[in-house]
């Protein structure tokens, strides 16, 4: 999610017309990848469309399956809990921009979201959002 003031209306002049479904490639979209992937694969594949509100607020929300590595350390098998570090961010913004980090856990044979949320700092502002999600 983030905002475009470009993408601003006012819905009384088009006929109470609040949202509108976009293809992707048709708006500015982060460049957000994940920076330690296994498969060398940056880029999303499949582009969806986007849905823009009259506020300019925009959500994108491409499927995607991201590949990444981690340490395992099995010392209290079959009790174990696994972190594994994800590091999103962009390859046109800097870190004082827009950076991404996410945990997650995983435990036993299931891979789960532990917290639901990335950290994500824009500027020198912190926020916590939806995964993967810009504001």
């Amino acid at each position: 999610t983030w905002h475009d003031y470009k993408l601003k209306w006012d819905p009384d002049d088009y006929g109470g017309v609040e949202m509108i479904h976009v293809p992707a490639e048709h708006i500015w979209l982060p460049d957000i990848v994940l920076f330690n992937n296994a498969d060398g694969n940056y880029e999303v594949t499949l582009m969806t469309k986007a849905t823009v509100y009259y506020s300019g607020e925009i959500v994108w929300k491409p499927p995607a399956l991201y590949k990444s590595t981690c340490e395992i350390d099995v010392e209290y098998f079959p009790f174990d809990e696994q972190s594994c570090l994800m590091k999103f961010g962009s390859w046109t913004y800097d870190g004082y921009e827009v950076s991404e980090t996410s945990l997650f856990f995983l435990t036993g044979d299931h891979a789960k979201l532990q917290k639901g949320c990335v950290e994500i700092l824009i500027g020198l502002l912190h926020k916590l959002c939806s995964l993967l999600s810009l504001q």
